[in-house]
Order: structure tokens, then C-alpha cells, then sequence
């Protein structure tokens, strides 16, 4: 049985209220082996096991020592309880789930964060980042890193390179140059014109960046950033 499928026992009974935590899976340091019956609603440690399942519905013990605020903490915990409704995750796909969830806070506070900065803090990869943002999507809807403006993901990657605030600039400038110019530009992610805008900028000024070094960065295809450039270099150049 996987991470994903519902485990069918039940943690019964915490605090004499009847209330049941569902656990989606099983293992020996969550619910050691001596203490599970074969009843539907018992544990012998039934205490212990609740304790431990009711600290694991709140996303503190995740974001502990992460610098977030208050408010984008209780925000993400919100989005967390809405997303899980009620289903215990643990590991990896927990950590993708939280990450997605600060993300979105992030953004209802008005204050959108780059992907890849949280990406870092919470040490996930991009794939775990798009399963967390699948979830959340499926929980409140679509949250993706197009919600985040174009000039944050710029600095987002060329900070990557070591680059200086004029030549971010340059390359914001270039990019506002294309906005709506082009309905060939407009049908791609912003994600996929920042990442080929930048590539056109390193090209145009001769910058000794290799294309196998950008692409290792930014995690897109070549192709991907040559369909682009024919269109960019048409309305540019």
C-alpha cells in the first residue's frame, strides 16, 4: 500500500470525543506493530498514537524554524486542513503539500514569493514542488508559480548567474518590451518567456554562459527556449 491510498483503520476516540483521524499509512515508527489490534477502532497505545496523529494535522512542526510569519503560517495551515481534509501525509509528499500551501499564503497576502526560493528552503525538488501544487490545485484550485510577476522570477534566476541589479533591469525592460506584441508569446508560461527572454539577453550581450549550464538552471528544454527566441528575435531585432 502506497502513500496515496487510504489506509482503512481508524484512530478512534482522542479526548472522549469520538472524533476519528484517518491515517493513510503505516509504518513502524508512526504505529509500532505490538500496538495495533485487529478491531477496526483500537490501538493498545491509544494515547500515545493519538497524541502523536492530532500534532501531525498542523503544519507547525514542518514550517519550525523556517522564518515564515505568524500570519503566513496560520494562512498555510488554513490551506493545509482545506487541501488533506483531514487525511494525514507524511515524508516527502507531506513537505511538496506544505510548500505548496506557504506558497499560495504567500500569495492571498499579497506578497507573491518566487518558486524556487521556497523550493530551496524547504529542500524539495521540482518535482515534488509540482505534486505539491497538483494538490493544492485540487484542494482550492489552480496555484502555480503564473501567478508570480515576471520581474520576481527574472531576479529569482538571474540571481543564479551572479548577475547585477542594472542588468536585471535590462532584461525587465526587454521583457516588458514583448508584453502583448505577439499571440505566439502570449500562449506560452510566463516561466517559459522569463527563462527565453534572459537567454536572448545572455546571447545579445555576450554573456560566457553555455547553453548546457543555462538549461541545467533553469530546468526547461532547448527547444522549448528556440520555438521561443524565433518569435522574440522577430518582433526584437
Amino acid at each position: 500500500m502506497n502513500n496515496f491510498e487510504l489506509f482503512d483503520k481508524i484512530v478512534g476516540d482522542y479526548g472522549g470525543k469520538n472524533e476519528p483521524t484517518i491515517v493513510t499509512e503505516l509504518d513502524e515508527d508512526y504505529i509500532h506493530k505490538g500496538d495495533y489490534i485487529t478491531t477496526s477502532y483500537g490501538f493498545n497505545d491509544i494515547d500515545r498514537t493519538n497524541i502523536r496523529a492530532i500534532a501531525r494535522k498542523t503544519i507547525e512542526p514542518d514550517v519550525d524554524g523556517l522564518n515564515f510569519s505568524d500570519a503566513i503560517i496560520s494562512t498555510s495551515n488554513d490551506i493545509y486542513m482545506k487541501v488533506v481534509n483531514g487525511v494525514i501525509r507524511r515524508g516527502n509528499p507531506r513537505r511538496a503539500i506544505v510548500f505548496a500551501c506557504v506558497f499560495e499564503a504567500y500569495k492571498q497576502s499579497g506578497n507573491p514569493q518566487s518558486p524556487q526560493n521556497l523550493i530551496r528552503v524547504f529542500g524539495i525538488t521540482n518535482k515534488l514542488a509540482n505534486y505539491g501544487f497538483r494538490m493544492v490545485g485540487v484542494g482550492i484550485g489552480p496555484t502555480t508559480s503564473e501567478s508570480i510577476k515576471p520581474d520576481i522570477l527574472i531576479g529569482d534566476i538571474m540571481d543564479k548567474f551572479l548577475t547585477t541589479i542594472d542588468q536585471k533591469h535590462q532584461v525587465i525592460t526587454l521583457y516588458k518590451s514583448l508584453e502583448n506584441r505577439s499571440h505566439k508569446l502570449n500562449a506560452v508560461t510566463t516561466k517559459s518567456l522569463v527563462i527565453s527572454v534572459i537567454w536572448y539577453w545572455i546571447r545579445l550581450n555576450n554573456i560566457n554562459i553555455s547553453m548546457d549550464d543555462y538549461i541545467s538552471v533553469v530546468n526547461i528544454t532547448p527547444n522549448t527556449i528556440k520555438r521561443i527566441l524565433v518569435e522574440i528575435k522577430l518582433l526584437h531585432d
